[in-house]
């Protein structure tokens, strides 16, 4: 069995335009380049799991070219990648009927130099080669590079869709019995990394049956974290996360849903203290302490009274 097809976030990913998430204007704008076999430089930036890759795979698979992928995370972050491979395949002929195409994924992790060099030889070989980016952070991209491209924000995926598309897959990989509710504790788990989801989500059925006991984690349901620490019980948090290594899910939780309970004056202090606790826990030797500190500390900042 090919990789690709025991890979469910791969053998699942979109192929075609039509199948994406996108908004009127992003999806207007793609079609277009697909129709006019033409693109320009390109800089696709939104969180991980969003579907940047996946929509620049679909634009070089739609559009007639020769390709590069390359991918920053890795090797290819340096300079000599640009004065290497990036320069000696933009300088190369192309075929009739076709342009070139560079992938640069996870562009955010190239160096400095690399970034400057880049520019450059984007400008160079503008007639004749198309630069693609994608990025998490775009702020990490120098503004030079930013300007020489047109730039597209992939945002999260709605979890209503989310489920949609999970339902999807559980019917196509004969998966029964599974209720939208521990599909739904799932998402929250890992929401909005649309890769971490499908990729667990098969790791729950490896069985040939949902099992939620097969993901690290997950029954700790950010929900019920955020119901305890409205009442003060800084012990039952600390009972209720016991044995998770990651927290990232709870505090987007808190983020995107919770804080909207607040006034302005306290969603502030409410971003600021998580804010900080998500930079302390990549360092921590104890992340649960660390993320009972963060609950304590917003029961201070909120006055809620421990019991």
């Amino acid at each position: 069995m090919a990789l690709d097809n025991y890979i469910w976030f791969e053998k699942h990913r979109p192929l075609q335009l039509k199948d994406m998430s996108l908004n009127k204007d992003h999806r207007t704008a793609f079609k277009k380049f697909i129709k006019d076999g033409e693109v320009p430089h390109l800089l696709l930036e939104g969180p991980q799991g969003s579907g940047k890759t996946t929509m620049a795979y679909i634009l070089m698979e739609q559009i007639p070219c020769i390709r590069l992928t390359l991918n920053a995370s890795g090797q290819d972050r340096g300079i000599d990648t640009i004065r290497g491979k990036v320069k000696q395949f933009a300088g190369s002929q192309a075929s009739k009927g076709k342009i070139k195409i560079i992938l640069f994924d996870e562009a955010d992790a190239l160096t400095a130099d690399a970034q400057t060099a880049l520019r450059n030889t984007m400008e160079t070989y503008s007639k004749n080669c198309r630069f693609i980016l994608t990025c998490n952070y775009v702020d990490k991209i120098i503004g030079p590079l930013q300007s020489r491209c047109t730039r597209f924000t992939f945002d999260r995926f709605p979890k209503r869709k989310l489920v949609s598309v999970c339902e999807d897959i559980l019917n196509s990989e004969s998966i029964e019995d599974v209720s939208r509710d521990e599909i739904t504790a799932l998402i929250n788990r890992f929401y909005p990394d649309m890769r971490s989801i499908v990729n667990n989500l098969q790791s729950a059925c490896v069985s040939g049956k949902f099992n939620a006991k097969a993901i690290g984690s997950l029954n700790a349901d950010p929900k019920e974290v955020v119901d305890l620490l409205k009442k003060g019980k800084i012990m039952d948090i600390r009972n209720a996360i016991a044995g998770i290594t990651d927290f990232m899910y709870v505090y987007r939780y808190m983020m995107d849903e919770w804080i909207l309970d607040f006034e302005p004056e306290q969603q502030v202090l409410i971003a600021q203290i998580i804010g900080d606790s998500t930079r302390y826990t990549q360092r921590v030797p104890d992340k649960e302490i660390e993320f009972v500190n963060c609950c304590a500390m917003l029961m201070e900042a909120l006055e809620i009274e421990a019991k």
